[in-house]
C-alpha cells in the first residue's frame, strides 16, 4: 500500500440551487437515491453509500451536503476525484453560495516511518509542544488513539491505529485533521498542494519532541519519527487509486450493453427484477475473477 493524503469527510451548505442541481453537481444523476429522514431542521435527506443531501429546511432554502469517509471513497471510485468537486466549490465560496461546514483530511501511513505505540507513549508523557489546549490518549478495543483539540473546535487532530479499527491484516496508521467552518473554508481556499497545506497545519499546531532536561520544551529536538512524517507528507499529493475498480466498471458496462433489453422486458412483465435477483443470489460459487473484483471494490470503499 502507498502512503497517501485523502479527503475523509466533506460537508457544505449551498444556496440558490435546486435539489436536482445539487445531484447533478455531485454527478449522482445515474444513481438511485433513497429518501430518508432528515435532521438539524431538514425534513428530508437523499442518501446513497455515505453521501447525504439534506433538503427542505424549516427556515431556509439551503441544501446541506455530507460526504462521510465512506461517501468520499464511493465518490472517488464512481464519480471522480473529490478535488474536482472542491475546485467547483471554491468558485462558489467566492460568491457566497457555498459554506464549508466540515472538512477531514487524512494522512494514511502504511510503512514503518511511525509507530502508534511510540506516539501514544510520547503523548501520555507530554513529550510535545502544541497550540491545542486539550488532549486525550485512549486505549480500547479498536487500539490506541490520541486527540488534540476539542470535538467542537474548528480544528482537531486525531492520530489512531486504523489497522485495528478496520481489522485489516496490514499496518495502517492514520493522522487526521478535522476542520470546521472558517478553518475548513480557509484550508480549501489555500492554493498550495495538499501535502504542503497538511504539513503546514501540523507544524503550526503540534511537534513531538525527544525528552531532555531543558525546562523549555521548545528547545527539545524534534522526534525522528515526527520529522519523517512531516517531511514525507509535504511531498505527497492527494491519492486516489481506482485501477482495481476498472474491472468492476467493465462488468457494469458489459451487463448494461448485453442485457439491458432483457432486464427491461422482465421489468415490463413482472414490475421488478426481484425474482431475477433472488435467482442470481442462488449462484453457489462465483468464478475467481469475480470474487477478486468484489473484494477489491469493498477494500476501496473502507
Amino acid at each position: 500500500m502507498q502512503n497517501g493524503i485523502i479527503y475523509d469527510w466533506l460537508s457544505f451548505t449551498i444556496k440558490l440551487h435546486s435539489l436536482s442541481d445539487v445531484i447533478k453537481l455531485l454527478k449522482l444523476d445515474d444513481y438511485k437515491l433513497e429518501t430518508i429522514y432528515g435532521f438539524n431542521g431538514y425534513k428530508k435527506r437523499e442518501y446513497v453509500n455515505g453521501i447525504s443531501i439534506h433538503h427542505e429546511h424549516t427556515k431556509n432554502n439551503d441544501i446541506w451536503v455530507e460526504l462521510s469517509g465512506k461517501g468520499c471513497r464511493f465518490y472517488e471510485v464512481f464519480c471522480g476525484p473529490i478535488d474536482e468537486l472542491v475546485k467547483k466549490l471554491v468558485i462558489m465560496i467566492d460568491t457566497d453560495l457555498v459554506n464549508i461546514t466540515r472538512l477531514d483530511i487524512a494522512y494514511d501511513i502504511f510503512d514503518n516511518i511511525a509507530d502508534m505505540d511510540y506516539i501514544y507513549n510520547d503523548t501520555v508523557r507530554e513529550y510535545w509542544t502544541s497550540k491545542f489546549r486539550t488532549w486525550q490518549a485512549i486505549t480500547g478495543s479498536d487500539g490506541k488513539s490520541v486527540y488534540f483539540g476539542d470535538c467542537k473546535s474548528d480544528l482537531r487532530l486525531r492520530i489512531y491505529d486504523k489497522q485495528k479499527e478496520s481489522k485489516t491484516d496490514y499496518k495502517w496508521l492514520r493522522l487526521e485533521l478535522q476542520f470546521r467552518n472558517e478553518k475548513a473554508s480557509s484550508y480549501i481556499m489555500d492554493p498550495r498542494q495538499n501535502g504542503i497545506k497538511f504539513v503546514s497545519v501540523l507544524q503550526d499546531y503540534i511537534t513531538y519532541r525527544s525528552y531532555c532536561k531543558d525546562s523549555n520544551k521548545r528547545r527539545w529536538s524534534v522526534r525522528k519519527y515526527w520529522k519523517k512524517i512531516t517531511e514525507e507528507a509535504e511531498h505527497i499529493r492527494l491519492y486516489t487509486d481506482t485501477s482495481k475498480v476498472k474491472c468492476y466498471e467493465e462488468v457494469w458496462i458489459n451487463t448494461k450493453k448485453l442485457y439491458s433489453s432483457s432486464i427491461r422486458t422482465i421489468i415490463e412483465v413482472e414490475g421488478s427484477i426481484d425474482r431475477l435477483i433472488e435467482e442470481a443470489k442462488k449462484e453457489k460459487q462465483l468464478p475467481e475473477k469475480y470474487r477478486i473484483i468484489i473484494n477489491d471494490v469493498k477494500e476501496m470503499l473502507k
